[in-house]
């Protein structure tokens, strides 16, 4: 759990990088800090790029990774260990090659290497990479085969394959019942899958695990039922620390389209028959903080999502949900030409109100909390809406837009260990030309973010330091 602590309000300091036009980019990515210096990966049209900034956020180089083609399929770019490490795929005379290049803090190639080289087949593999918690290894699946499992596991450190298999969980269609995929920082595989979640099917409602450990070689598998209940979103996250599958729901006694409480979910992986699964309905007074308003019977929620499952020290979880709704409406306006008449449509974005809940070891709740909010923004794909997460020794922050627009104020609420909480102000944009992506930044160090901001086509860093 969190360490509690007294309050202390510091001075932040902002630094903003210049004007960088992305009119042509496919997109960007904070790769984080390495000797002081923020990373910044750009995929352009006719090439991939990494930039870096000083710590004043100063433009100090721009360069090209050079690969064998000018266009590859990038499948994973992580900064670890003072390094950039680049996994990609690319096609030649028909075969399918994946390679790892690392680079040096100045993008100077110090390793490549071929990782797997895969022969014509009459469909392209389609890899998805999934990382370990400690980033170490990754699992590689070719979701190209929808009923079963292909893939391997790499250790970054060794470069070596650490297992490839091909394996069929029973009653596997990752078309229909994938629900999550998860690797172990010792290269055990776990996919998560879930079945019946309808009313009608209640009695058989549930989620399976199928479990791949390549020190046994053994495959084992688990349902874990839901006693009735059916499940209206849930997040599944392996604690490395504690050897157990732990997962944090939002639950439905009648329908999907509802929720009437919450669940959690924790299983050793050692012996995953042993879980412990509880279910605890929604309180009167969590639900009138959170709706504002009198509370319905039977007590539901309906537009909500979980965003995070953090994990305590001692085996219990912080769960995070937050409220979000999307409206499609039509326009007043018609146009038309010579040949149709066209209607315009627009997209209205609304989150709201996050919902915190600590759980101990045995799923009873420790307390539960809601922090107030209101964001409201229009055909923005609602990018610039929720919060980032800041997780510290001693507390956690969540910073958010107050108002979706050019010039608003950026806030946070501080929560600490025992579920106190203190809500701040932290700067104002206005004058700056910058509109915050905080959902997108990334933190650098305890007391350290970088934000990316999109402003009429262009990007800017901003550097917030505690």
């Amino acid at each position: 759990m969190f360490l509690i602590c007294v309050f202390s309000i510091q001075a932040q300091k902002l630094k903003i990088s210049e004007k960088i036009s992305i009119r042509n980019d496919d997109g960007y990515e904070i790769l984080g800090k390495i000797n002081d210096m923020i990373y910044l990966y750009r995929d352009r049209p006719e090439s991939y790029q990494i930039q870096t900034f000083d710590k004043n956020m100063n433009l100090k180089w721009t360069k090209e990774l050079e690969l064998e083609k000018r266009r590859v399929r990038i499948l994973h770019l992580v900064n670890r260990q003072n390094r950039i490490t680049l996994l990609y795929q690319y096609k030649n005379k028909g075969n399918t090659y994946i390679k790892l290049r690392e680079y040096d803090p100045t993008l100077s190639l110090s390793s490549s290497d071929t990782i797997m080289v895969m022969e014509q087949r009459p469909f392209s593999p389609n890899w998805i990479v999934y990382p370990s918690q400690n980033k170490r290894v990754l699992a590689f699946e070719n979701v190209e085969k929808s009923t079963r499992f292909e893939g391997f596991t790499f250790d970054l450190n060794t470069k070596k394959i650490i297992w490839e298999k091909t394996l069929t969980p029973s009653d596997y269609n990752r078309n229909i019942n994938h629900h999550q995929t998860l690797v172990g920082d010792d290269g055990s595989l776990y996919i998560i899958t879930d079945y019946d979640n309808r009313k009608l099917a209640r009695k058989d409602t549930r989620f399976k695990i199928f479990k791949y450990h390549p020190k046994t070689e053994e495959s084992i598998e688990q349902n874990i039922h839901l006693e009735e209940k059916l499940w209206f979103d849930a997040e599944f996250a392996l604690d490395n620390l504690n050897g157990s599958l732990l997962a944090g729901g939002l639950y439905s006694e009648r329908r999907t389209s509802e929720s009437n409480g919450i669940f959690y979910l924790n299983a050793p992986v050692n012996n995953l028959e042993q879980y412990t699964l509880e279910f605890t309905a929604y309180d009167e007074e969590l639900l009138k903080n959170l709706l504002g308003k009198e509370v319905q019977n039977p007590h539901t929620v309906k537009e909500v999502s979980i965003q995070d499952v953090i994990l305590r020290r001692d085996g219990g979880i912080l769960l995070v949900a937050e409220l979000n709704k999307k409206f499609t409406r039509q326009n007043a306006s018609r146009f038309n030409n010579a040949y149709r008449d066209y209607a315009s449509f627009q997209v209205d974005y609304y989150y709201e109100d996050i919902m915190v809940i600590s759980l101990h070891p045995n799923g009873q709740i420790h307390w539960n909390k809601v922090l107030h909010k209101y964001q409201y923004s229009q055909d923005d794909d609602a990018i610039f809406s929720s919060y980032f997460l800041l997780k510290t020794k001693s507390s956690l922050r969540f910073l958010y837009n107050d108002e979706i627009k050019s010039e608003n104020n950026v806030n946070e609420y501080i929560v600490i260990g025992n579920g106190q909480y203190e809500r701040q102000n932290l700067f104002s944009t206005a004058g700056e030309e910058i509109r915050l992506r905080l959902k997108d930044a990334r933190q650098v160090a305890g007391n350290e973010i970088i934000i990316p901001s999109e402003y009429r086509l262009e990007l800017r860093l901003v550097k917030l330091t505690y």
